[in-house]
């Protein structure tokens, strides 16, 4: 497996503890940021995985709770194709205001 730099940045008062932990277990600083960046990672994935399987327990109970929700979904995206909805405004083509058409002339030369 291929090593690869990683650069960190700690406070002061982190980089005390690892010199004097160092010193101590009798290892380098890079071997016990590994070996804590190790235990993070698989925590944090069980953590996540947790998460995951939480999302798609609720989700599916979700949708066992309407057994319509394929019909319902359809229904919805036909009535936004269907009626005109006031509150998503109006398509305005700015290539004719002068001011933006100065703008792109100054931007693309």
């Amino acid at each position: 497996m291929a090593i690869k730099s990683l650069t960190i940045r700690v406070d002061e008062e982190q980089y005390n503890r690892l010199i004097t932990l160092k010193k101590v277990v009798k290892v380098s600083i890079n071997q016990l940021v590994c070996k804590a960046l190790d235990v993070y990672v698989a925590e944090q994935s069980v953590v996540a995985a947790q998460e995951l399987q939480d999302i798609a327990l609720q989700l599916r109970s979700y949708r066992n709770s309407d057994p319509d929700l394929k019909k319902s979904l359809r229904s919805f995206a036909e009535a936004e194709g269907r009626y005109q909805d006031p509150l998503e405004g109006e398509a305005v083509d700015t290539t004719k205001k002068a001011s933006h058409t100065k703008l792109q002339e100054l931007l693309n030369g």
